[in-house]
């Protein structure tokens, strides 16, 4: 009689199939086929700060990626979902990704993205000195000199601004008055970032002002101040919640969120 191993050694000889195609057959008796679609990649969060960035992505199938950002890779084991932090970070700056999976039969897809991070908040100086505000009224003199002063300012203001030369010529308090007409009107329109350079420049030249001179401007400035102050807050506050809400908050960074929320 003929042993069993033999009649199958004779059954592979005579119908020619491959014994690897035996070996990765099914329980029905099928050959399975090889996998050729490269696995499919998904982003499912892209979180960027000013220093840092947080990718996620997954794919349809188990796979080993490799993430790459500039001159730097990661190498990530074999999984479905997949996630990199990006640390040391330049503020306001553009970055290019890739991502490549592969799967066990050396398939590989690859995906190609970007982000841009955060500016940093900027924040404003508060005032310093003292300022006289109970101004008593300028005599006639000085009522016609403001006059002539206010008709040269005239003629240096440009819709929107003011001509840069021709404004430090002015006196330093009609420098400041104009200043502050620049800041209240770019604040008006929610353009806080350009607010921030003009308050500067207009600290500068208030913090030279003598205490009645600081007191015509003062209330206003402070109110330019308050609201840059307000929008620091905001921003700051904007960035620690989508650290929170990436998990990758600090203690530190996790108190300081909850001072600005209840202030």
């Amino acid at each position: 009689m003929i042993s069993l191993n033999k009649l199958i050694i004779a059954v592979l000889i005579l119908s020619a199939v491959p014994a690897v195609m035996i070996l990765e057959s099914n329980l029905t008796g099928h050959a399975v086929r090889q996998d050729t679609s490269p696995p499919v990649i998904t982003i499912t969060r892209l979180s960027a700060l000013n220093s840092q960035a947080i990718i996620k992505w997954s794919t349809n199938e188990e796979a080993s990626s490799i993430f790459k950002v500039g001159s730097k890779s990661e190498i990530l084991g074999k999984n479905t979902n997949f996630e990199v932090t990006l640390e040391n970070l330049n503020p306001g700056t553009g970055y290019k990704y890739s991502i490549s999976a592969c799967d066990k039969f050396n398939n590989c897809g690859q995906k190609e993205g970007s982000f841009t991070t955060t500016q940093k908040a900027q924040k404003a100086m508060p005032l310093t000195g003292s300022a006289v505000t109970d101004i008593s009224l300028l005599s006639g003199k000085v009522n016609i000199l403001i006059f002539l002063l206010v008709s040269i300012a005239a003629s240096v203001i440009v819709i929107g601004g003011f001509v840069q030369k021709g404004a430090d010529y002015l006196p330093a308090p009609m420098r400041v008055g104009i200043m502050l007409d620049n800041a209240e009107t770019l604040l008006r329109e929610k353009k806080h970032e350009e607010v921030y350079d003009i308050y500067g420049k207009m600290r500068t030249v208030y913090d030279g002002l003598n205490a009645r001179e600081k007191g015509r401007y003062q209330r206003r400035a402070l109110d330019v101040y308050s609201e840059l102050l307000s929008h620091t807050r905001a921003v700051e506050a904007n960035m620690l919640v989508d650290k929170y809400l990436s998990s990758s908050i600090t203690k530190q960074e996790l108190d300081r969120l909850r001072e600005l929320l209840e202030i």
